[in-house]
């Protein structure tokens, strides 16, 4: 069984440490357009939002349950380790399709590649 999280957390809640491939991708919203001269005008809605991926290379049923408990179809505060800003927390959710969480499952019943994100609000 995976141990606890001494960083990660979901609602202050500590979660399993994630395997490697987890990454944090940075983006913005904008709207953007062109005149009729030709110039480009970029409106910034919102810069540096952050999407976690995070990954697990395989769980068992019950440490799957437990995440899928705390993240799906619901909006939570995730604790992380970001690339810039160290220890963050940000408001995130997830996606509610359970088909968004896995790719594929062992014969032995242990869950392989299980990954989702946590996309901020």
């Amino acid at each position: 069984m995976r141990e606890l999280s001494s960083i990660w957390e979901i609602n202050g809640q500590p979660i399993y440490d994630p395997d490697s491939g987890t990454h944090v991708e940075i983006g913005s919203i904008k709207n953007e357009f062109r005149t009729d001269d030709g110039i480009t005008h970029i409106q910034w809605i919102r810069k540096e939002i952050r999407t976690v991926n995070i990954r697990y290379d395989m769980m068992t049923q019950e440490e799957i349950s437990f995440m899928l408990s705390l993240v799906q179809g619901k909006e939570y505060t995730l604790t992380y380790e970001d690339p810039i800003l160290g220890v963050n927390t940000i408001n995130c959710r997830t996606p509610e399709s359970i088909q968004d969480f896995f790719t594929r499952v062992l014969y032995n019943g242990v869950w392989r590649n299980v990954t989702f994100e946590c996309m901020e609000k």
